[in-house]
């Protein structure tokens, strides 16, 4: 658990470089009042920072304002986050045309005084009293409509193209009357120059081998491998006039401060036995052990009223301020992984091969009825070319049969899903008064029975060298059946509050999806002379997706693409996992529009 970037911005555009997958970029804003911005934006950089969002957001007690980016396959997670958020259900999504995996390289969640710059300082207006909004269609009618009124209220950019007919256009660009081209713009040289950041970050990695040869046939092999890191960050941002009405500007000055340690180490130990039997059987076994953990705990603390209005001077202990910009924070977080595994392997004259594994898992993501799980997995191959029937001279080099049948199984879930935890915000009614207090509630819903999630493959295929091994081909049918899908926030009744900012719909084992199909793989090698080789490969596969169970009702829904409209994608029985469903058009709609 984190609550700043831990990668510089050349190691995620490195990152970026080498997953090679497609990314949106894409904004949107909404009002709404926001009780506790600081707990909220705390919500979203550590739901954001697990979706690999990257962007700049602000959050203020108006609503929020991004921009930001998100990878393609994460995006239906990504809005059904979103969706559960009460106010920003159905939000408009600006997604653009031409994408830029590199658009963001950081994930910037930033509390704001305001989310944009309006010119309205009174605390009294109420961001939320707004219209209702109407389709171009009804839109079109009104505005022909001759009692309908229409002020064109944009600003000066938008207006220099052009304004709606008939419309009265006030010649002004903000709410309080004053000029302000570009709220948004401003010299970034002048940014530079007011934004003061120094991140100091220690790291150590290692690993310790040791192999003990006790007894004939008997091996015992010992690793330690462990990273630890210690990170200081100092965040200054001065009080500073970019312009008037510019959202950058500070009226008071702000100093952060953190520290953050993260560990985690690996420990390994096998013994081995491995022995051959008049000189055509061979065997191994292993039995061993694997031990992980994660730990780590992080501090954060910021004020205002920074002296001399100075990066000399911006510490926690010298400033001066109090408010809603004086905050602190905290977290730890121990995680740890237990495995046992024991494997058998035995060949017989290298052509009849068996191996069989038994591993118990335990993961501190579960509660402790379900942290334990076993997976088992056996695998056999005949090399039917070292037979003594089979002409290795032939068309035919080497062949082999295989198959195999596993058990594997997924924790890769957030922590502590199974627990409440008070990160979410709430507003409560304290007090002979009565006053309305904000303060922290259950975030997102536990799911105590939450399990493991299982991966059962089943795979036979064969292996053929032929043409004087001058090509091989792999062929391979598979079965791949998920069980306990891991599924996260999946909608629930609304009575439970998982709309409020900070909280979510809880993790749950869904049901189950199959995976079947063929991959075949056939390549070509050749040394033509001393200086001239050929090498060429291709390859096929077949998929066939299907949903075999949901757990608890009769489908799930998920996706979303604008405001109003159902969600477009399902996990439902018998059908493919996210298939699309809707309503079919019936024609394109079309209107006779007046050039002006």
């Amino acid at each position: 658990m984190q609550l700043y970037n831990k990668l510089s911005a050349k190691e995620r555009a490195e990152l970026i470089d080498k997953a090679g997958e497609d990314r949106l970029t894409l904004s949107f804003y909404k009002y709404a009042k926001i009780g506790n911005p600081e707990i909220f934006r705390n919500h979203l950089f550590l739901a954001w920072d697990q979706l690999e969002v990257l962007g700049r957001i602000y959050v203020a007690h108006e609503g929020i304002n991004a921009q930001l980016s998100v990878p393609a396959k994460k995006f239906n997670e990504f809005k059904a986050f979103i969706d559960d958020i009460n106010f920003l259900e159905n939000v408009r999504l600006n997604i653009a045309v031409e994408q830029d995996a590199k658009s963001f390289l950081k994930l910037k969640v930033k509390v704001r005084p305001k989310i944009v710059a309006d010119g309205l300082n009174d605390t009294s207006f109420d961001v939320t009293n707004k219209g209702v909004h109407v389709d171009a269609e009804t839109f079109n009618q009104l505005i022909e409509d001759p009692n309908t009124v229409l002020v064109d209220m944009r600003n000066h950019y938008e207006s220099e193209i052009g304004h709606f007919k008939n419309a009265i256009t006030p010649d002004v660009d903000n709410l309080d009357g004053q000029i302000n081209l570009g709220n948004e713009v401003v010299n970034p040289l002048t940014q530079i120059d007011n934004t003061f950041n120094q991140n100091i970050l220690n790291r150590l990695s290692g690993t310790f081998q040791a192999t003990l040869d006790y007894a004939k046939n008997l091996s015992l092999q010992g690793r330690i491998g462990f990273n630890t890191s210690n990170t200081k960050t100092r965040e200054f941002l001065p009080a500073y006039n970019f312009g008037t009405g510019k959202i950058y500007t500070r009226a008071d000055n702000l100093v952060t401060l953190g520290k953050i340690n993260d560990n985690d180490y690996t420990f390994d130990l096998f013994n081995t036995y491995t022995n051959t039997f008049e000189e055509n059987h061979e065997l191994t076994f292993t039995a061993g052990m694997t031990v992980f953990k994660q730990f780590g705990e992080g501090l954060y603390g910021s004020r205002t009223g920074v002296q001399a209005n100075s990066w000399d001077f911006a510490d926690l202990n010298t400033a001066t301020g109090s408010g809603d910009e004086q905050t602190n924070s905290s977290y730890s977080y121990d995680l740890r992984r237990l495995s046992y595994f024991g494997r058998l392997q035995y060949a017989y004259k290298d052509k009849y091969l068996l191996s069989a594994m038994l591993r118990r898992d335990s993961s501190t993501k579960f509660g402790p009825n379900n942290r334990v799980a076993y997976f088992p997995s056996v695998t056999a191959g005949w090399v039917v070319s070292e037979e003594d029937f089979f002409n290795s001279d032939g068309f035919i080099n080497f062949l082999k049969l295989r198959g195999s049948y596993g058990v594997m199984g997924n924790d890769r879930i957030p922590d502590y899903i199974y627990l409440s935890l008070l990160n979410g915000e709430a507003t409560y009614v304290l007090g002979a008064d009565q006053a309305l207090v904000n303060g922290n509630a259950l975030g997102a819903l536990p799911n105590p029975d939450v399990k493991w999630e299982e991966a059962k493959k089943f795979d036979v295929g064969l292996d053929m060298n032929f043409l004087n091994d001058k090509f091989d081909l792999t062929v391979d049918y598979f079965i791949n059946n998920r069980d306990n899908l891991l599924i996260p926030n999946i909608p629930v009744s609304g009575i439970y509050g998982t709309g409020a900012p900070g909280a979510s719909s809880p993790t749950i084992n869904a049901g189950s999806v199959r995976n079947k199909g063929f991959e075949v793989a056939l390549s070509y090698s050749d040394q033509i002379n001393e200086n001239l080789s050929i090498n060429a490969s291709y390859n096929i596969s077949t998929l066939d997706n299907e949903v075999t169970k949901v757990n608890g009702t009769d489908f799930i829904e998920g996706g979303g693409f604008g405001v109003g409209q159902p969600a477009p994608s399902r996990m439902q029985e018998g059908k493919p996992i996210g298939y699309f469903y809707g309503y079919k058009t019936d024609g394109i709609f079309q209107m006779n529009w007046q050039k002006h």
